[in-house]
């Protein structure tokens, strides 16, 4: 018994109990007792205490029966791309079921390449995961969870696009689209802080700036061409060194006198993401009648 929970993190179902020796109602009188947790109707934790995520998932998956897979907010916080519900497992089957307290199912059918082991359980691929949530999610959820996947390496900018091709015709396609279109601009960006500052900036309702692109003979972190606006990011690691120093100063002359504004942003801002696009808004907002078109 005690290998068999050790197997799926700390859960067996009644099947395998009975299996093991422990004779019928043998597991609900260890309930009783307090040294196993029902989790689901059949599915069982051994121990006393909480269970993890990966216990939930395992337990789920039990209960789901066969040939299910953990996917869509389940799937995407065990892989760490963003926090799902607290207390609901989602579960893919080819085959629907009803739900149950604490179980929500989702009927589709997976292709191999889709599902891929976590700790030993069947999760779906970063990119499935991607697809799947675009039609639950807000669109502004969707583009912050394209920016944070493609951050985190977790999937390529191509596994996400093939991704999208699978999923046409579902709902929530096109807001995926148009995430992986501004995501293009996130996978050129050459920090995890530039990637952060271009997703707070999306954001604010602005239109998609360009990421890494060249202006008045500088490359700049995040440009707004129709707006006359830069946006840079300066660390302390690249920018503290007297030639960086007198770098900055050339940029910021060559920018000014090409008619454009910039704004620079610190590590410090990024802790404070509200007061930051605040700051890119107003710049936006005394932009707005400029009329040039930097090259």
């Amino acid at each position: 018994m005690a290998a068999v929970a050790q197997a799926q993190h700390g859960v067996v179902s009644a099947a395998q109990a009975r299996s093991a020796g422990l004779a019928r109602g043998g597991p609900e009188r260890r309930v009783a007792s307090g040294q196993w947790q029902r989790l689901y109707r059949g599915v069982f934790l051994v121990g006393a205490a909480p269970p993890s995520a990966l216990s939930l998932a395992a337990a789920a998956l039990l209960a789901a029966g066969r040939d299910a897979t953990i996917g869509f907010h389940t799937a995407a916080a065990l892989r760490n791309m963003r926090r799902g519900p607290a207390g609901i497992v989602d579960v893919i089957r080819a085959t629907g079921r009803a739900g149950r307290r604490g179980l929500r199912f989702h009927r589709a059918t997976l292709l191999d390449d889709e599902v891929a082991l976590l700790d030993g359980l069947p999760v779906t691929t970063p990119a499935r995961t991607v697809a799947d949530l675009a039609t639950v999610l807000p669109r502004r959820d969707l583009v912050r969870l394209v920016d944070d996947v493609l951050i985190g390496r977790l999937a390529t900018y191509d596994e996400l696009v093939e991704a999208a091709g699978r999923a046409a015709g579902r709902s929530g396609v096109e807001h995926l689209r148009a995430a992986l279109h501004m995501g293009a601009g996130a996978a050129r960006a050459r920090s995890r802080a530039e990637r952060r500052l271009r997703a707070l900036a999306v954001e604010t309702g602005l239109p998609e700036p360009e990421s890494d692109a060249e202006v008045a003979g500088h490359l700049c972190d995040l440009v707004w061409r129709d707006l006359g606006l830069v946006v840079e990011f300066d660390s302390w690691t690249y920018h503290w060194t007297p030639e960086r120093f007198a770098r900055d100063r050339r940029r910021h002359n060559d920018l000014q006198a090409a008619g454009l504004a910039l704004l620079r942003v610190t590590e410090d801002d990024l802790e404070a993401p509200a007061a930051l696009q605040a700051r890119v808004l107003r710049a936006a907002a005394g932009r707005s009648r400029w009329s040039g078109r930097p090259a």
